[in-house]
């Protein structure tokens, strides 16, 4: 469960408590717009233990890619990926209408690293590689998600 742990502690109750201490309000839809961090940051961790299935399994490590084995972890991980850009797209459609724009950037952009990242073997001769990979991606379409937030704030404030 490290996995959902990270990601959800992470990914979003620290950016929910960053929320509400700068703007004194609690408010739960935070939690919403930090799936896509929630994800990222736990495919960080997915990455990392996918990549040491076998030494894992040989010191009786019991985490989520152990469990389901390598062929349905590596399904997993790219299901993940998957509902990561889905969530993303989702989010700004439905909540910062204005910022879609950014999307079509987002994804010609992130084609490449996505692409190296979903065909990596995520085998233990490839974890760096596959660190470095998830970690650009996590940047790449961070910095995407938040240039969408802030284009649908400024396009909202210059109208």
């Amino acid at each position: 469960i490290g996995e959902v742990v990270s990601g959800f502690v992470m990914g979003g109750l620290i950016p929910l408590a960053c929320y509400q201490v700068l703007t004194g309000e609690l408010n739960f839809v935070v939690l919403v717009w930090s799936i896509p961090t929630i994800i990222g940051i736990g495919l960080i961790m997915m990455t990392n233990n996918t990549c040491d299935i076998e030494k894992d399994i040989e010191v009786s490590r019991r985490t989520l890619p152990t469990l389901l084995g390598r062929p349905h972890a590596h399904k997993l991980y790219h299901a993940l990926v998957f509902c990561w850009l889905v969530a993303i797209a989702v989010i700004i459609a439905v909540f910062f209408t204005r910022g879609t724009i950014v999307l079509v950037f987002a994804l010609l952009a992130s084609y490449p690293l996505l692409k190296a990242l979903l065909n990596n073997p995520l085998a233990p001769p490839a974890r760096i590689g596959a660190m470095a990979q998830i970690c650009s991606v996590n940047i790449a379409l961070g910095s995407f998600y938040a240039a969408a937030i802030l284009a649908s704030s400024a396009i909202a404030f210059i109208a």
